[in-house]
């Protein structure tokens, strides 16, 4: 699949550039001998990071940094046989009626080891899959096709209803990409008895996803505390990564 930016993403990735790119390398990208400058590195890392779509301030998340014992073990060991989910067209329903419970962090971690590992990641909300349907353009659909990994957020519950004209255009979607090596990610707020509907009842779904229930850990209140040092401050991309993970995404990028 090419990569189509439009104006507007161009300009802001020459923006990102501009800024990561450092004085070492003279603000070129690469070192006297011609080899990618760490600053390059470090852009290259976050252009991928960018098309996926996943939300910038969930770039700099990690399981090693307080998250571990927060989140089930259930995402560790997703994130350490990613390879294997996607062979297999394994994924996860990660749910909480309660918001705020890391739902989202927990996918853009997941989806963040995909990318360092050199697979093709993207980040949306029901919301978009749903309008897609009725649009002309199908561009939804073509990323959710040509990624490895998919993370579907808010899947709202009027898909779970019986009678929802959605549920089987949700269906049709989910099982052709689960079978053809594509690890999908949900994010929803639906109780048991509502993602039953949805997926338990159905034997082949049960197959491909595991139900993974979020601890009552309050991430909401935690990304509450560093609102006002964030309003204060300018998106800075110099350090929206950590330099082991570009490192190992340029080792897996060859």
């Amino acid at each position: 699949m090419s990569r189509e930016y439009s104006e507007k993403q161009l300009a802001e990735l020459q923006k990102i550039k501009t800024e990561v790119l450092c004085r070492k390398c003279n603000y070129a990208g690469y070192k006297d001998d011609k080899t990618l400058c760490d600053c390059m590195k470090k852009f290259i890392f976050i252009k991928e990071l960018y098309f996926s779509e996943i939300p910038y301030e969930y770039w700099k998340f990690y399981l090693d940094e307080g998250l571990k014992e927060k989140l089930p073990s259930t995402i560790h060991l997703y994130c350490e046989r990613i390879p294997t989910a996607i062979e297999k067209g394994l994924g996860m329903i990660l749910t909480s009626v309660k918001r705020g419970s890391g739902k989202t962090t927990a996918m853009a971690i997941a989806g963040k080891a995909g990318i360092i590992l050199g697979k093709r990641v993207y980040y949306t909300f029901f919301q978009n899959i749903i309008d897609d349907r009725f649009s002309e353009n199908k561009d939804v659909e073509e990323r959710i096709r040509n990624s490895d990994i998919i993370l579907i957020d808010e899947v709202d519950k009027s898909v779970m209803k019986k009678d929802s004209p959605l549920k089987a255009h949700f269906e049709i979607l989910i099982r052709s990409l689960a079978s053809n090596k594509k690890s999908i990610i949900f994010a929803t707020n639906g109780n048991d008895a509502e993602i039953g509907e949805l997926f338990g009842m159905n034997e082949y779904f049960k197959g491909y996803f595991k139900l993974v229930s979020m601890f009552d850990e309050n991430f909401r209140d935690t990304r509450k505390e560093k609102w006002d040092s964030a309003i204060k401050e300018n998106q800075n991309y110099k350090n929206c990564v950590d330099m082991r993970d570009v490192e190992e995404f340029i080792k897996n990028r060859g």
